[in-house]
């Protein structure tokens, strides 16, 4: 599996600094995590509120690291709208990647019952430890909120105002995981109609964050994704 690349899009609140538990157990492969501004290495660029931006940062950053044939993208919550949406693009330019993985997140007009970003503090914070990912300490440490709040809700808005039902279906296979105690998780063959190649869906135990309990699973798709394009690239 040498020569591959996988790039990887964060969720909402996320950094190049996300996924490690998954992306430690894959060997052999080039992993390529992009992020947004406002965060991580990129904390002194302004913070994108607007979908398409995001997506074109995005976007810019893929196709100018992109080496090998058959590489893939892979993006959970946030990350799996923002990945569909720049593997769309690289199409376009002819760029496809080998497969898209998408997580937490039932696809293109599925909407939660929900709009976190619109929220006051008090309940925005609430709605945040409901879904995971934070650890309880962080959620109450002041200094920690002060840093985080403006990401997180800059990442909601963008999430919660694209339209990606109105992109095409892709050329690109999807593969997509949701956790069985997300609201959408029973919308999640959603994507099926979004790629006019082979589709794949999985259900695991978990809430919105399922991915940090099932690493090993995880990376057993993706090593799965990364098979099946290496022997379509030949």
């Amino acid at each position: 599996m040498s020569g591959t690349q996988l790039f990887v899009i964060h969720f909402a609140g996320g950094s190049s600094y996300s996924f490690k538990p998954i992306l430690s157990l894959l060997e052999d492969i080039d992993i390529i995590p992009v992020e947004l501004p406002g965060r991580g290495k990129r904390m002194a660029e302004p913070l994108l509120v607007d979908f398409e931006a995001a997506a074109l940062d995005l976007f810019n950053k893929v196709l100018d690291s992109v080496e090998y044939p058959g590489f893939l993208l892979y993006g959970h919550s946030m990350g799996a709208s923002l990945a569909f949406k720049v593997c769309s693009m690289l199409e376009e330019v002819g760029e496809s990647p080998g497969h898209l993985i998408v997580s937490g997140n039932a696809g293109p007009g599925v909407k939660a019952r929900q709009t976190k970003s619109l929220l006051a503090d008090k309940d925005f914070i609430e709605a945040i430890r409901k879904m995971g990912g934070i650890p309880a300490e962080l959620l109450d440490n002041r200094d920690f909120l002060h840093f985080i709040l403006p990401i997180l809700r800059a990442d909601f808005h963008l999430s919660e105002n694209c339209q990606l039902n109105r992109i095409p279906p892709v050329n690109t296979p999807i593969w997509a995981i949701m956790g069985n105690e997300e609201e959408n998780a029973g919308n999640i063959t959603n994507w099926k109609a979004f790629t006019r190649a082979e589709f794949k869906d999985s259900i695991l135990p978990g809430g919105h964050f399922f991915i940090d309990q099932h690493p090993e699973k995880m990376a057993e798709i993706i090593t799965d994704c990364i098979k099946s394009s290496s022997s379509i690239s030949k």
